[in-house]
Formats: C-alpha cells, structure tokens, sequence
C-alpha cells in the first residue's frame, strides 16, 4: 500500500489569495523522497505557481460529492 499525503497536513490551505506553491512543492518532494505514494488534495481551490511533478505518484483531488485522480 503506497503511503498517502494530505496535503492539509503539511500546512497547505485551499484558498485564492495567498501562493500555496512553496507548500505544495514540498509535499511533492517529500513523497517523491519516500519513493512516491498519493497525494490528496480536499475539495478546495489552491493557488499554485509550476511544479514540478514526479513519476510514481498519484494525484487526487476532491471535489463536491466526487473526486478524480492523476497518476504520474
């Protein structure tokens, strides 16, 4: 079982005004240094700049009733 990251955890907050770039980026590489896992993002609009996006990971965002998922 891939281990999962919530994004909330590490201090990444869903809203417009302020860049969550930095945040996100950092879970990204801790979870490429553990040799990958999920990355879950709950319902919410993040602000981001580029990112650099690794293989061996899944991206899943939540939103309303559903949710969806990237796999890289």
């Amino acid at each position: 079982m891939m281990p999962t990251y919530p994004v909330t955890d590490y201090g990444v907050k869903p809203n417009y005004q302020t860049s969550q770039t930095a945040a996100i980026q950092a879970v990204i590489d801790q979870c490429h240094a553990a040799g990958g896992g999920q990355i879950t993002f709950p319902k919410g609009y993040y602000h981001t700049g580029g990112l650099r996006l690794y293989s061996d990971m899944t991206y899943i965002y939540k939103a309303g009733l559903g949710s969806w998922a990237v796999r890289i």
